[in-house]
């Protein structure tokens, strides 16, 4: 009979590196998702205060009768506000000869009546445009405060 040699212990497993606790894990994912928040976050706000978006409240056309003697041929009211979060920035008054309202006088208007603004009357004269709106405040633009003037 022949006996059989005893069976050869195998060699123990490697050692595997020791694993983080759970704890530590759980604060590192927290971690990194509150940064990808902040990060997020901090894109909507600087989109917001750097894109804005334009509505044309209103515009008017200088009647035939009153040609020469501002110069400007359209004025118009345009709203601006945040494209993100839709925040009021103010009104511009153009004033110009581009029918598109994009190239020509631009004045910063920032009334807070709690009145949305819109252009009641123009009146075309010999030095300049007046504008009166439904907020009862008129503005004068002197033809000299035009581009290109």
């Amino acid at each position: 009979m022949t006996d059989s040699a005893p069976p050869v212990a195998s060699a123990p497993p490697p050692p595997t590196p020791s694993a983080k606790p759970p704890a530590r894990r759980l604060r590192k994912a927290f971690r990194n998702v509150l940064v990808a928040l902040l990060v997020v976050a901090a894109a909507f706000v600087a989109v917001d205060r750097v894109a804005d978006k334009d509505v044309t409240v209103s515009r008017v056309e200088q009647p035939k009768s009153a040609e020469d003697e501002a110069g400007a041929q359209y004025v118009g009211l345009i709203r601006t506000t945040s494209r993100v979060f839709g925040r009021y920035k103010g009104h511009y008054l153009y004033i110009g000869d581009d029918p598109g309202l994009s190239y020509g006088h631009f004045e910063h208007v920032e009334l807070n009546t709690g009145v949305r603004l819109r252009i009641e009357t123009v009146k075309w004269e010999a030095d300049g445009v007046r504008v009166a709106f439904n907020s009862g405040h008129e503005l004068f633009v002197p033809v000299r405060y035009r581009e290109g003037r």
